[in-house]
């Protein structure tokens, strides 16, 4: 499904600082979203793959990634994957499109069911 997440992206760009994760709720899936310079933005779940823990609380690295502050997970922003070397699951990314000064997310389904703990 297509989601509206920003109505007026060029006073977005004003409000929201290069290169911070930011946190924004699309239907019950918490969404963090990147603005990597004034054409390009990433979003995937804010959560970790490996303990589902906030990735906004993390850091951004110099490397291009976003670590996660309870197990130090680091994660590269161009593929998802982990690039410590631990073994977990990669980032979820959801695409992102600008048309008309509106920035859109586009959500499977899938990952708007609410899924519990012994969820597969």
């Amino acid at each position: 499904m297509r989601f509206e997440i920003l109505s007026n992206v060029k006073q977005s760009k004003k409000d929201i600082p290069l290169k911070k994760l930011i946190q924004i709720k699309v239907e019950k899936i918490k969404v963090a979203l990147l603005r990597i310079d004034d054409q390009k933005w990433i979003a995937f779940k804010d959560a970790c793959p490996h303990l589902q823990v906030p990735l906004t609380k993390g850091e951004l690295t110099d490397d291009n990634c976003v670590l996660c502050i309870f197990h130090r997970y680091k994660f590269s922003l161009e593929d998802g994957k982990e690039v410590g070397g631990k073994n977990t699951s990669p980032l979820r990314f959801f695409k992102i499109s600008e048309e008309k000064n509106q920035l859109f997310i586009d959500i499977d389904d899938e990952d708007l069911i609410e899924k519990d703990e012994f969820s597969f």
